[in-house]
């Protein structure tokens, strides 16, 4: 009973409304949870964007009010105010500025009840982005086959992931020369966003098909373990999506089968892991394929990224327009989903436009009427701009995009791959002017695009 009374009085000292059902049942405080602010991204000597948060709990996982926490930066920098007493909700939040660059680019700060019951929170140094706001730059690739020709670019952001890859960025693309799908298999590169080199110790592609080719690559990297994941569409009679893990980015291991679906209908695999225990899979159902009169967004949910649930029809609907293949990553900075996702019409994959949705849960999305992207933005896609992949440095509120696309020419469609960027306010900008610039004609002549990429 003295417990209980002593945790009543010290919450309510506060000043704060008492709620007799949490503080009467709460014992002692014998743990103490990161609840948010995990994660975060910043350049080294700036605050967080957001608050690092903890909440303490008793033996029998009760919230406990009126409980001081001490909270330190590892790092060198400043955790304010450095002693915080838990609320009515047993929670106690923080402001994090980082310290000086490490060698590792990683940063920690602890919040601790005593020494045994104490956590660690992780921020990452931000990786900076390869362009200025405005500019942009074709990327020149040394495919395995030796074209150069490229589609579906899919980066992620090595910061913190450790010496293995010198660069900043690692990207996932498929060689497509003049559309042919024999090498159109899942290749390794490793850069600063806009020089990329394959790995020392890379043989590309990392993965070669039984039969059909290997296209769509997505790449994720998963902090519970340290490791890299690639995924990968394996098109042939069926749409199976494999999965091959990398501690260094160099050694990849056997494919593991994760998802598997009729022909079409799991395109362009992008994933996301939210946190333990946390994974989710958009892909696009593209019915029967470039002809169907009809495509659209589904998502599948995991704990392990390895088992998947059923596919659930999410609500993303551009007027006029049906996604094709599509990239969605979390943006924890502004508290959405974004999508880039290039859209068609029925009878041909070959996409005009790149269109851009956000979402708070990734089910419900708020799309915008003009386009990201048309063909005839650059010469390299006059006739058809294609999925493309993102990272946004909230440091320096830019968004740089690498895409894909490709020009008639000689009988044949070329292949490219260029990097932009952009500041957040251009971008959003430029897609919610009510009907925007027309999209331009293609190369007269230019054909269908039948099968797909």
């Amino acid at each position: 009973m003295r417990t209980r009374l002593a945790a009543l009085t010290l919450a309510c000292l506060g000043g704060a409304a008492c709620n007799d059902d949490v503080t009467e049942a709460a014992g002692p405080p014998a743990e103490v949870r990161i609840v948010e602010g995990d994660g975060q991204r910043a350049v080294p000597g700036v605050r967080l964007g957001r608050p690092i948060v903890v909440e303490v709990r008793d033996a029998d996982g009760r919230k406990v009010p009126g409980v001081t926490v001490a909270f330190t930066a590892e790092d060198g920098g400043a955790v304010e105010p450095a002693l915080i007493t838990t609320g009515i909700d047993g929670r106690a939040a923080a402001s994090w500025t980082l310290g000086a660059a490490t060698p590792t680019g990683v940063h920690r700060a602890r919040a601790a009840l005593s020494e045994r019951s104490a956590v660690r929170f992780v921020a990452l140094q931000a990786a900076p982005g390869p362009l200025p706001a405005g500019e942009w730059r074709s990327l020149t690739l040394a495919t395995y086959e030796g074209s150069g020709q490229v589609v579906h670019p899919d980066v992620a952001d090595l910061t913190g992931f450790g010496p293995s890859l010198p660069g900043h960025f690692l990207l996932a693309i498929t060689p497509y020369p003049f559309g042919n799908a024999t090498f159109e298999n899942p290749s390794i590169f490793d850069g600063d966003g806009l020089a990329w080199t394959v790995p020392a110790g890379v043989t590309n592609p990392v993965a070669r098909p039984a039969a059909g080719h290997l296209s769509d690559p997505d790449v994720v990297r998963d902090p519970a373990t340290g490791r890299l994941r690639l995924y990968f569409r394996e098109a042939s009679t069926q749409n199976r999506i494999w999965l091959v893990e990398s501690a260094d980015g160099v050694q990849w291991g056997a494919p593991r089968l994760v998802v598997e679906g009729p022909n079409h209908t799991v395109l362009s695999p992008s994933v996301v892991r939210r946190g333990d225990g946390e994974w989710l899979m958009w892909a696009v159902d593209g019915a029967q394929g470039c002809s169907a009169s009809e495509a659209h967004v589904t998502l599948r949910r995991s704990t392990d990224g390895i088992s998947w649930s059923a596919p659930e029809r999410v609500q993303l609907d551009q007027p006029g327009w049906f996604p094709w293949h599509i990239e969605v990553q979390w943006v924890p900075e502004v508290g959405r989903y974004w999508a880039f996702f290039n859209a068609k019409t029925p009878g041909s994959c070959a996409t005009p436009a790149l269109f851009l949705a956000t979402s708070e849960d990734g089910v419900a999305w708020t799309t915008y009427p003009s386009p990201v992207l048309a063909r005839g933005s650059y010469p390299e896609f006059a006739d058809i701009v294609y999925r493309a992949t993102f990272h946004y440095d909230a440091a320096s509120d830019v968004v740089t995009l690498w895409h894909s696309g490709a020009r008639y020419e000689a009988g044949g469609y070329v292949w490219r791959s260029l990097v932009e960027a952009r500041t957040r306010t251009d971008l959003f900008g430029s897609v919610s002017f009510p009907g925007g610039p027309p999209i331009p004609d293609g190369t007269p002549g230019a054909p269908p695009l039948e099968d797909l990429p």
